[in-house]
């Protein structure tokens, strides 16, 4: 029997799914799911900033897997391919200009507070003398196409979470920043500093979500996108923009 949703403190990492319905947070929730991309970024906050893990040396599969698998339960065990993809990135990252300063302070700092009663949980990268800062791995960090990616992702609403999540706890913060190093080669690291408006933006997010989950939560409903029959019809327009991977394409 699953454990009531309301049991589990809130965490962004579940949070930002109610953009897209509350039946998408419930199944992150519950979900044991972690892709390789998910698992070469945790190592490589891991290898940055200090974690822990065992290195298996082979490929996931096959009988010596299983057995090293079963040797060690609820340890993060990466393979040697991936450990050197996560040095070579955290080597990258150490490389850059304000690495210094952007990485300097306490690091994996977990916090715990609650908002209206309710238990809230995060864990944040790099807390500084005066500002945070979140690690990033993905395809690209090049300006202008990253921006695109850390709003789909939200980013902006994470870091929002976390500053008032400081404040709360009476640790506030002035300035947030992202850090984010490509997952491929030659692995290309750029910095960000989030705005005050886009922390004000992403404060209004989290906090639409927050209402909503408190309100799925004392109903246990949790719908999906919507329940009524919607039209599908085409624009008036000659031209149809699609949207492919953030890049907008014109089709005739």
């Amino acid at each position: 029997m699953l454990a009531n949703p309301i049991d589990f403190p809130v965490r962004f990492s579940n949070l930002h799914h109610m953009a897209r319905s509350p039946a998408h947070y419930l199944h992150a929730l519950y979900a044991d799911r972690q892709t390789p991309a998910m698992r070469l970024g945790k190592l490589f906050h891991a290898v940055l900033l200090g974690g822990e893990y065992v290195v298996f040396e082979g490929e996931r599969r096959g009988k010596k897997w299983e057995i090293f698998e079963s040797e060690h339960p609820g340890e993060e065990i990466v393979t040697t391919k991936e450990l050197a993809t996560a040095n070579a990135m955290a080597a990258a990252a150490r490389k850059h200009p304000e690495a210094a300063f952007l990485l300097g302070g306490r690091h994996e700092v977990e916090l715990k507070w609650e908002i209206g009663g309710r238990p809230c949980l995060g864990h944040i990268d790099v807390v500084g003398g005066l500002h945070v800062t979140e690690l990033k791995s993905g395809q690209t960090s090049q300006p202008g196409r990253f921006e695109w990616h850390a709003l789909r992702m939200q980013y902006h609403a994470q870091l929002a979470w976390y500053f008032d999540a400081l404040a709360i706890t009476g640790s506030p913060r002035r300035d947030a920043y992202i850090l984010i190093v490509e997952a491929l080669a030659p692995h290309v690291t750029t910095a960000f500093r989030v705005t005050d408006r886009a922390l004000e933006e992403g404060r209004k997010h989290y906090r639409l979500w927050f209402e909503q989950l408190r309100n799925c939560e004392e109903s246990g409903v949790w719908p999906g996108y919507c329940d009524a029959i919607l039209p599908l019809d085409v624009p008036d327009d000659d031209e149809v923009r699609l949207t492919i991977d953030g890049e907008e394409l014109e089709v005739a």
